[in-house]
């Protein structure tokens, strides 16, 4: 793929960043790996709050410079905590995909909102809190044309494998 990509993520917690924990989570290193085989130019990361913010810039720095590469990012709020930033930082970056990466319940606020906008989204685990609502986005994401995904990272869990295996 010759495209340079323009990835925004939604959520700066554990699975992004590995806030609260001694690694760096799963979805920031997923994207570099992914970077090896693909042209991920740029990364912008949203959250709610600017220490948040600050948190993913220096666990992206350390990463990119583990990695050896050099993948551009930005992360957002930069001044004022908002918890729609969301919505400013899509109209100035205008992304190829989105990672959603919030708690459960905003899943769908924010899926929608990013579908409504022709963005390609990958929802972490549930899509939604309930079925109505994920049977909104499927059609939404159809409508649009748009890859509307969910990932499932615990399939990959050491302790869940072993759980499949004996089952």
């Amino acid at each position: 793929m010759n495209k340079k990509l323009k990835v925004l993520i939604v959520g700066g917690g554990m699975y992004v960043t590995g806030k609260g924990t001694n690694n760096f989570g799963t979805i920031l290193p997923a994207l570099f790996k992914a970077s090896t085989k693909i042209n991920i130019d740029e990364i912008v990361l949203v959250v709610t709050n600017t220490k948040s913010a600050k948190y993913a810039k220096s666990r992206f720095n350390k990463i990119n410079k583990l990695f050896k590469t050099k993948i551009n990012f930005k992360s957002f709020p930069e001044k004022n905590n908002n918890v729609n930033e969301y919505k400013k930082v899509l109209r100035l970056f205008k992304p190829d995909a989105a990672i959603v990466c919030v708690p459960d319940h905003l899943h769908y606020k924010i899926t929608s909102y990013l579908l409504k906008q022709k963005i390609h989204c990958l929802v972490v685990k549930p899509l939604t809190d309930n079925i109505k609502d994920g049977k909104k986005l499927v059609d939404l994401a159809n409508r649009n044309k748009l890859l509307g995904l969910v990932e499932f990272h615990k399939r990959l869990d050491e302790a869940n494998i072993i759980i499949k295996n004996k089952i």
